[in-house]
């Protein structure tokens, strides 16, 4: 008997332990969330961000006229997307000070092409030679994003995490019913994460690479031979200085008020909707306590997850379109 109840409580134990490691934790839907992101092969989506700024012209006279410009402005944007094709389409719109402004966009392995305002023509960047090979091209891309959303992942503390009640969420494609996951960071956490992003963005060989060719290509642009290794790997520690110093003025000067983000999950773990509130104040080089502030809420939201796209792009031509490179030479000092 004794034997029989020793094994009914080992059995007893040991289902609460399996049934208490099948409870899903927040921070495990939302990795099952991040993963799903990575794994989107085709999805539409759309976005608005508003802007605005808190300032005393006396302390910040060199930029007061441009941060008035963008002050209470709105950009919004929609997406299609087909990630096996590496292709995309989409149009932004900028609304400042009762002027708006639109600019679409289509991209392809082998050329992105935009207009701009009061540009009446599709600008051409040739991309080939970042994308000679797309199917590799396209898994390195996935391994970044995957260390990004790792080093996103293991700065979220379970502390950190609300789960809000469920709700509908309304899009081009439907509702959707969503599970909410508001994730609150500090400053410290924040400010940290952007120092491990950035410190990893360097180190990271795909990035590297594609620093090169974009180095290379800019010297192209202004008109040099072509630079020689050394002068490549000059750029290179250049750009990593320049980095280094972003990221020690970063820490000095910069205060993160307030960051919120809140992802929303349907039951497939996709992310359907996501939601961030940042404020942020700056100290000037004088030391002030408070030189400029500034805050942003951005709204997006996606559909059509994995559905068929299709992604039509316009014939380009002399007369619809100039390459970027032959803008540049028309207005070399704003392009250098």
């Amino acid at each position: 008997m004794k034997k029989i109840l020793s094994l009914l409580l080992v059995f007893v134990v040991a289902t609460s332990l399996f049934t208490g490691c099948k409870k899903e934790t927040p921070k495990e839907a939302l990795e099952k969330g991040f993963e799903n992101s990575l794994n989107v092969k085709t999805a539409k989506s759309n976005f608005d961000m508003a802007v605005n700024f808190e300032f005393d012209e006396s302390e910040a006279p060199d930029e007061a006229f441009m941060l008035q410009m963008v002050n209470g402005s709105k950009i919004t944007g929609e997406f299609t997307s087909d990630v096996e094709k590496m292709s995309a389409t989409g149009e932004l719109v900028l609304d400042m000070n009762g002027m708006s402004y639109k600019s679409d966009f289509f991209s392809t392995p082998e050329k992105i092409a935009f207009k701009m305002p009061m540009i009446n023509k599709y600008i051409i960047m040739d991309q080939s030679a970042l994308n000679d090979e797309p199917d590799k091209q396209k898994e390195e891309m996935k391994k970044l994003n995957t260390e990004f959303m790792d080093i996103i992942l293991n700065n979220i503390k379970d502390e950190s995490i609300k789960v809000l009640e469920k709700e509908k969420v309304t899009t081009p494609g439907g509702e959707v019913d969503v599970t909410g996951y508001e994730i609150t960071f500090n400053n410290d956490e924040a400010i940290k994460i952007m120092e491990e992003l950035f410190s990893f963005i360097f180190k990271n060989e795909t990035f590297k690479n594609s620093m090169i060719t974009n180095i290379k290509n800019q010297a192209k642009l202004e008109g040099k031979e072509e630079l020689s290794d050394e002068e490549v790997e000059a750029k290179l520690q250049e750009a990593q200085e320049g980095m280094d110093e972003a990221i020690k003025q970063m820490k000095e000067k910069l205060t993160i008020d307030t960051l919120v983000v809140t992802y929303g999950l349907d039951k497939d773990y996709n992310i359907i909707s996501s939601k961030a509130n940042v404020a942020v104040t700056v100290k000037n080089d004088e030391g002030s306590e408070k030189a400029i502030s500034f805050s942003f809420d951005i709204n997006s939201k996606a559909w059509d997850i994995n559905q068929p796209v299709t992604i039509e792009m316009p014939e380009f031509n002399e007369e619809n379109s100039i390459k970027f490179e032959e803008l540049a030479n028309e207005f070399p000092l704003g392009m250098q």
